[in-house]
């Protein structure tokens, strides 16, 4: 049986800190890929070449979405009161029917480093955005 793909406007992400409620979905969701460093090494005596695996790193999970003066105003000044402490970003894919793949739910932990001003242009008439950036610390998990 052929499985239909997933188009990006299928996926949720959210944020969560423990003592502050972060309401809604975010728009978009970058970074975080996992990846460790490799490196050659020669055994003494030996032609062939092998190859040592590093310690798994991950990098910084970006959020994003557009900015809602109601609702957004007072949690992004939260958010930026909490930086440094600790955050959960939450992501799923979702089937045609808009309910949860199962199996597909990934979390991780890390540290709230970043959040970024509304932009916006007085000449423009796009959506204003604003990022969150979550240092992570190990990699993801199911969730």
């Amino acid at each position: 049986m052929a499985h239909p793909l997933t188009s990006e406007w299928q996926f949720v992400a959210t944020l969560s800190l423990a003592d502050l409620r972060v309401d809604g979905n975010w728009d978009a969701i970058d970074g975080g890929d996992t990846t460790s460093p490799t490196r050659s090494y020669r055994p003494g005596g030996n032609v062939a070449q092998q190859a040592l695996a590093g310690v798994p790193t991950t990098g910084d999970v970006v959020l994003e979405r557009a900015y809602r003066g109601e609702v957004d105003g007072s949690l992004r000044r939260d958010l930026v009161a909490r930086i440094g402490r600790t955050a959960t970003v939450q992501y799923y894919a979702m089937a045609d029917d808009r309910t949860k793949v199962p199996g597909s739910g990934e979390s991780i932990r890390g540290i709230l480093k970043e959040v970024t001003r509304p932009s916006f242009r007085s000449e423009s008439d796009g959506v204003s955005l604003y990022r969150v950036i979550v240092t992570p610390v190990g990699t993801w998990f199911p969730s």
